[in-house]
């Protein structure tokens, strides 16, 4: 990688890593004040990967939500995901492992950045 495109990358971004950092707060709060313990937080955050679905899955899991209504809901909560993958620039991707990484790792922000 050219050291140029990396401080190009962190400068188009920076705002938004920051401004994810309320919202971490904010949700790890909100685990340990709904009764789970510290570590779940990191657990949920890599598992669901999606932030408004990390916040509907504290209650889902505390009233024992199945499985099935959990993936009917995530789908539903996330399927803006869909027309974003439709047209991200993927093409602008080299690496085969870079273009799985950006398809995973798409969020509304990134869309926002790239687009």
């Amino acid at each position: 990688m050219h050291v140029e495109e990396i401080k190009k990358g962190i400068k188009d971004s920076w705002a938004v890593g920051i401004g994810l950092v309320p919202l971490g707060l904010a949700f790890g709060l909100l685990m340990v004040q709904t009764g789970f313990d510290w570590w779940w937080t990191p657990i949920f955050s890599i598992m669901v990967y999606a932030g408004s679905m990390e916040f509907l899955a504290i209650p889902m899991v505390l009233q024992g939500t199945s499985v099935a209504a959990s993936i009917i809901t995530g789908f539903m909560v996330n399927f803006r995901h869909m027309f974003y993958g439709l047209t991200f620039p993927r093409h602008r991707i080299n690496s085969g492992p870079g273009k799985v990484y950006s398809t995973y790792a798409l969020t509304d922000e990134s869309y926002a950045i790239v687009s």
